[in-house]
């Protein structure tokens, strides 16, 4: 089974998942930014890109914490409970993101606004990134451009809700 695909951002090589038949394509960068920028999507790359590790999260907590004071401060797509889901045994397209979280995800300062024109929700930003990139490119992978579902849990849940009310 061959693990390179040719998308509209260029050639992409991944690895074996723990489903036979399956490929699995991991960390594939679909925007960059600094620290406090709004992402700016990644729409090529030279050579064959390496799809066959994660790379990383955001920095959060990685201990165990009361998740009852509130969400957007933890996780990421490749957490167990994501990773090698068994949808695409199914015939589906499964894809995970990463964002930035907690302070770095949210953060509204003047002093940001006056240097880039506005502040605030890259979180939210990064997502919408995410899923512009997937819609251009899914079909390498065997989606459908037109028919993408996003859910999410926790925050992941609220992440959806505000993305459906997004224009």
């Amino acid at each position: 089974m061959s693990f390179e695909r040719t998308t509209p951002s260029g050639v992409i090589s991944g690895t074996a998942c723990q489903w036979p038949g399956i490929a699995a394509y991991k960390g594939i960068r679909y925007a960059t930014a600094g620290r406090w920028e709004f992402p700016v999507p990644v729409t090529h790359w030279d050579g064959v890109y390496d799809a066959t590790r994660y790379g990383a999260c955001c920095y959060q907590p990685r201990a165990f914490y009361d998740e009852a004071a509130g969400g957007f401060t933890g996780g990421c797509g490749h957490e167990k409970h994501f990773d090698g889901p068994v949808w695409p045994t199914k015939g589906c397209v499964a894809v995970t993101i990463n964002y930035r979280l907690g302070p770095m995800g949210f953060v509204c300062l003047p002093e940001l606004a006056d240097e880039a024109g506005s502040t605030g929700n890259y979180a939210f930003l990064d997502q919408l990134a995410a899923l512009q990139w997937v819609r251009a490119n899914i079909a390498a992978f065997g989606g459908d451009a037109n028919n993408i579902t996003i859910m999410g849990q926790s925050a992941g849940a609220m992440s959806v809700q505000q993305l459906v009310l997004s224009p």
